[in-house]
């Protein structure tokens, strides 16, 4: 006599864009050092930047203007992946003079630069509250934009790459087929 156990595996996906989270450690303006892996739990916003960059300044000139919208639904983080250029006095000078109020730090290690390889700055990284990367956008992108794709995806459940639903059928259900 043989029975057979049949478990069903599904994966749910909901973003469009995927990647395992990566434990990525920046440098804070004051020399600490900061984890991207402690923003999971929160929608955050990785803007790759750099002092020397116009189309940057633009970028947070915008983000300063409609950082009220932006800091309700996300948390936003400013980094330069220009360390030999940007030094901790310079990004903080930027910051200073834009008005920006949210964390700058350094790819001081260049493993942001590595790990998601920016092509032209400013580069935005939008990640769920699992660490998954959800949207990437390259160039000067509209506040607006990025509150539009978070109010897309503002009621969806967004389950981690590993999620797995089990699902075991009772013994009862199973066919049984007979030698």
């Amino acid at each position: 006599m043989r029975a057979r156990l049949i478990i069903v595996l599904s994966l749910f996906l909901i973003t469009n864009v995927s990647a395992t989270p990566y434990e990525i450690t920046v440098q804070g303006l004051a020399g600490e050092d900061i984890k991207l892996s402690s923003y999971k739990g929160d929608v955050f916003l990785l803007d790759l930047m750099a002092t020397w960059c116009q189309p940057c300044a633009i970028q947070t000139r915008d983000f300063v203007q409609n950082y009220k919208e932006l800091k309700d639904t996300l948390t936003l983080v400013s980094i330069s992946v220009s360390p030999a250029s940007d030094t901790p006095s310079k990004v903080n000078k930027t910051k200073y003079e834009s008005g920006a109020t949210w964390t700058f730090a350094i790819d001081t290690y260049l493993q942001v630069f590595d790990e998601y390889n920016p092509s032209i700055l400013p580069t935005l990284l939008l990640f769920d509250v699992a660490g998954n990367l959800i949207e990437r956008w390259e160039g000067i992108t509209n506040s607006s934009t990025i509150l539009d794709r978070l109010n897309s995806t503002k009621d969806r459940v967004t389950f981690p790459l590993a999620s797995f639903l089990i699902f075991i059928t009772p013994m009862w259900a199973v066919r049984r087929s007979y030698p």
